[in-house]
């Protein structure tokens, strides 16, 4: 809201232009005071440390970290030349970014206006990148919106929050970290480290040395109100407001700093981060990120808590070690170690990684590294695409897996997210769009309400062009999707929108993740992530933050253990995709195991147990019975007929045994002895006798008596004075075949 005219390198004092009344003096007054500055031509770094520039800054004398940045020439860099700026009225400057429409500073109102502000958080924006080096997502060729209307305009009003956008020399200057959060959604921003700034792509690991960043405990209490502000600005205009964030529950019909003052908490967590110590900040951070709580975007000490954990020797580090002894930092310390326990689930990572466990006989081939491993598993009419991230390099090995599955005539094809914590967007699309036929996801602006579809052109091929040979890659499997509380982000979309498409979700309700993750910096570099303004959902316009329902969860859960066993057993998989298609497995695939019978006058039904690989089948649910040849001792059958998710039949055999006999009698004889058993004539043909020295029956001798009506037998030419075990069973010949029955009880003799 100021315009004034000056030469370069000389300090100046800003008048306040806004008289405020005496006894009512916002809280938002970083720029609304008399302040100095200088105005500097500071080097940028333009995402490498090789290329660089010129931007000019205005450097304020007691807010050295936040640079106002000269809009046109900065955004000039941003966009590699896509931009153009002018002029359209006094102190109002119109930017326009190649591809977008036009974006609008208004210096003395000090607010940003944007005709559409979802078509810009969407602009395909990328570094200009080596002819020889493969570019990000190259399959998608175009990115557009879909939407019902005309687009909804939007207002960003940074002068509420006392943040001074300025006009001098011709030029429009805004705060560093002010354009960084405007511009935050299309994952392109800067650091101001040095005296220098780093344009980065924010999903990306820095480029530049860092560790400076960690050596700052103290900061100057202008620095820490235009901190505070700009979090109140991010939160009031650009957060997203996740259903499962507690904290979103206290922004419905709340500014951002009225919701911390509405409870003692809040107002402790305000103090905190207004406070010039960076260890106190830290220490509010994580207390908010426990409210802020949304699964896993927003989580706003995420850039610190590697230095306190990890760079033991930095200055904050140490400054962290000594403050978190202090009795009084008790209760910060304790927020702080839970903040750190929600970056990981150690009960859902410990289970889930119990239970994934392939044999090398299933694995057809495995690719990326112990980061980012992909497999690939065939088990019979089953495959399994388990990748743990949206990226890149898992685009080819799921082309190549999807065709192999099709050569081999693999009928069920499974992407298994259970431990996929989100990614690429991009990948997302070509998968849904290879599999599906799906080629947009649904989204809503928290900010405006606009409601759009994202869609992708993509060169499903991948032979570098859009054409018509794209349309020739389908693939006609019954598709499936494993989730877990651990699916999230694009990890959760993903079955979410396969769940509109009628595909069968199996495991447990997906983590949620409704919000683009968007990542942004604090003034001084350090980083922080958040639940964007874009919303993902479902076709009906409800948002993902529930997760995907399930169609079979399979997940059994305690208060102490997660038993995602049956998550990963192929066999119910298949049974499970099978029913949800209403396909039938044939029972030619299943095994049969029958227990023999013994003779007794009735038709003998013995137990069956039948499995389609390791699972167990349950009889009048997947299959019924029939017997025939099951009276008589010899060679009886069943039939096994699939019912439910099974067809077919499935043969079995069992014998039928004749009844035992028992030793009656023995009679010590001189060097023999005389065995007695009971007669057994129905459905027997004679008899069996087995003596030994041993009551193993190791060496035995075995009689054979062919009179099923004989009942005694002498056994001569034995040894004096020994004991011998004694057996017997029947037998019955049929055909060509001999059934025995189970061998008596041994009794024992002593010969004479």
């Amino acid at each position: 809201m100021k315009h004034r005219v000056f030469n370069k390198g000389v300090s100046f004092t800003i008048i306040l232009m806004t008289i405020l009344s005496l006894f009512s003096i916002s809280s938002f007054n970083i720029f609304a005071a008399e302040k100095e500055y200088k105005m500097s031509d500071v080097t940028a770094h333009i995402f490498s440390m090789e290329k660089t520039d010129k931007v000019s800054c205005l450097i304020y004398d007691d807010l050295k970290t936040v640079p106002s940045v000269n809009i046109g020439e900065y955004t000039n860099l941003l966009f590699d030349g896509g931009t153009t700026i002018e002029e359209k009225e006094n102190n109002v400057y119109e930017l326009t970014v190649k591809g977008g429409k036009p974006i609008t500073f208004d210096a003395d109102n000090d607010i940003v206006h944007f005709d559409d502000y979802s078509g810009f958080t969407f602009l395909k924006l990328q570094p200009e990148k080596p002819e020889t080096e493969k570019s990000e997502s190259w399959y998608i060729k175009d990115i557009s919106l879909e939407r019902e209307g005309e687009p909804l305009p939007v207002d960003m009003n940074l002068g509420k929050y006392g943040i001074d956008i300025v006009e001098e020399n011709g030029g429009v200057y805004i705060p560093l970290n002010s354009i960084n959060d405007i511009f935050s959604a299309i994952y392109l921003g800067s650091v101001y480290l040095n005296k220098e700034l780093y344009l980065v792509e924010t999903v990306k690991d820095p480029y530049y040395e860092s560790d400076s960043i960690y050596n700052t405990t103290v900061r100057t209490q202008s620095e820490a109100d235009y901190t505070y502000n700009e979090l109140c600005f991010l939160f009031d205009t650009l957060y997203g407001r996740p259903s499962k964030a507690e904290f979103s529950k206290k922004l419905n019909g709340k500014s951002f700093d009225e919701a911390l003052e509405s409870d003692a908490d809040g107002k402790e967590i305000k103090s905190l981060l207004k406070s010039e110590s960076m260890v106190d900040f830290l220490f509010g951070l994580a207390r908010l990120d426990l409210q802020l709580n949304d699964g896993g975007h927003t989580a706003l000490s995420v850039g610190f808590m590697g230095v306190v954990m990890g760079k033991r020797d930095s200055e904050l580090s140490k400054a962290f070690a000594e403050e978190k002894e202090k009795p009084e930092s008790e209760k910060n310390v304790e927020a702080f170690n839970k903040a750190i326990a929600l970056a990981s689930n150690a009960k859902f990572e410990f289970s889930i990684w119990e239970a994934r466990n392939f044999s090398k006989d299933e694995i057809v081939k495995e690719w990326g590294d112990e980061d980012s491993p992909i497999t690939f598993v065939v088990h019979k009419d089953t495959a399994v695409f388990c990748f743990d991230s949206f990226l890149d390099d898992g685009v080819e090995p799921f082309k190549w897996s999807l065709d192999y599955a099709k050569a081999h005539n693999i009928k069920n094809f499974v992407i298994d997210l259970s431990q996929n914590g989100g990614g690429s967007s991009d990948v997302l699309m070509y998968i849904a769009s290879v599999t599906m036929g799906v080629d947009y996801f649904s989204c809503i602006s928290e900010m405006s309400g606009e409601r759009f579809n994202v869609k992708h052109t993509i060169d499903k091929n991948l032979d570098g062009v859009v054409d018509e040979k794209d349309d020739n890659v389908k693939y006609d499997f019954n598709y499936a999707v494993l989730t877990t509380r651990g699916s999230f982000s694009c990890g959760n979309l993903f079955p979410c929108i396969a769940h509109d498409n009628n595909v069968a979700i199996i495991g447990e309700t997906s983590g949620g993740g409704a919000c683009m993750l968007t990542k942004a910096y604090y003034p001084g570099g350090n980083y922080f992530a958040y639940s964007g303004d874009s919303k993902l959902c479902f076709k009906d316009g409800t948002d993902v933050d529930s997760g995907a329902p399930v169609d079979f969860n399979v997940v059994e859960d305690d208060d102490l253990f997660l038993d995602y066993s049956k998550l990963y057993d192929l066999d119910l998989l298949s049974i499970n995709i099978n029913k949800f298609y209403g396909t039938k497995i044939d029972m030619k695939d299943c095994n049969i195991t029958v227990k023999n019978a013994v003779y007794s006058g009735k038709a003998q039904k013995p137990s069956v147990t039948v499995k389609y690989g390791s699972k167990t089948l349950k009889e009048g649910t997947d299959y019924t019975l029939s017997y025939s040849n099951n009276k008589k001792v010899g060679t009886a059958k069943v039939t096994v007929k699939g019912k439910g998710s099974f067809s077919g039949t499935l043969s079995g055999a069992f014998k039928i045994n004749p009844k035992a006999t028992a030793i009656k009698k023995l009679t010590s004889k001189k060097k023999s002895f005389v065995a007695e058993w009971n007669k057994k004539t129905t459905q027997t043909t004679g008899y069996k006798l087995q003596y030994s020295t041993k009551s193993s029956f190791k060496n035995a001798k075995t009689v054979t008596i062919k009179s099923n009506k004989t009942t005694s037998k002498a056994i001569k030419s034995l040894k004096a004075k020994k004991k011998y075990y004694v057996r017997i069973k029947t037998y019955k010949k049929v055909g060509t075949k001999t059934y025995s029955s189970a061998w008596s009880k041994a009794k024992t003799v002593k010969t004479k």
